[in-house]
């Protein structure tokens, strides 16, 4: 299930939303030099100090973002968890099952199916 605001409920996915990365830290710099052309990957930072974010497991997030659309998101997120020290990605195709969203200002769930 996915809580969305109505702005970001669209049939195709904004090109300013990120595919998130998690990525083992001592395997960064490669995973940068191998970011193909089109995309630009930034190091998400920490919000509460001056340094990079981490998952819970002490990993770095890598936000990439296409420099046009997201028409070959699934290409490119296989070719990524291909690479070594990549543990995830927030790319979850056909997983979700149902969306809460905002019509009129009331909240609604779509449902797939």
């Amino acid at each position: 299930m996915l809580l969305l605001p109505k702005e970001r409920f669209k049939e195709t996915l904004n090109p300013t939303v990120s595919l998130c990365i998690e990525i083992i830290p001592n395997c960064l710099n490669n995973l940068m030099k191998k970011i193909p052309q089109g995309y630009t990957a930034k190091i998400r930072l920490s919000q509460s100090v001056a340094s990079f974010a981490h998952s819970p497991l002490g990993n770095l997030l890598i936000d990439i973002y296409p420099n046009n659309s997201w028409s070959d998101i699934e290409q490119l997120n296989d070719f990524l968890l291909k690479q070594n020290g990549v543990i995830s990605s927030s790319y979850f195709k056909n997983l979700v099952t149902s969306i809460i969203t905002e019509s009129n200002n009331e909240a609604i769930e779509i449902k797939k199916g």
